[in-house]
């Protein structure tokens, strides 16, 4: 298992209008296969996510993903970055039901 940090996983709330942020960000200056973002809000029950916005898919060599946007008061979020230096090796960061509000 290669267990090399590939880069970081940033999401932030801005109260004043109920918005979540998020960007995923590579490390260092390793070369870049490709990156991806993906963030989802949940419904009320937090039982399933939807109203997903996504970044990076048909990117190749960049240093970021992002920053996607959606309003979330009172929800919660699903994020899930994933950022590969080299084609072979990908680090993935998945977080479920974060950034309540």
């Amino acid at each position: 298992m290669n267990s090399k940090v590939r880069g970081y996983l940033k999401v932030y709330y801005n109260s004043s209008n109920g918005y979540n942020c998020a960007l995923a960000v590579r490390k260092g200056s390793t070369s870049l296969y490709s990156i991806k973002l993906k963030l989802c809000v949940y419904n009320a029950a937090r039982t399933k996510y939807g109203n997903c916005k996504y970044d990076g898919y048909s990117k190749r060599n960049h240093w970021y993903s992002g920053p996607l946007y959606v309003y979330a008061r009172h929800r919660c979020l699903y994020v899930k970055a994933s950022i590969n230096t080299d084609g072979a090796h990908s680090g993935e960061l998945t977080g479920k039901k974060v950034h309540c509000g």
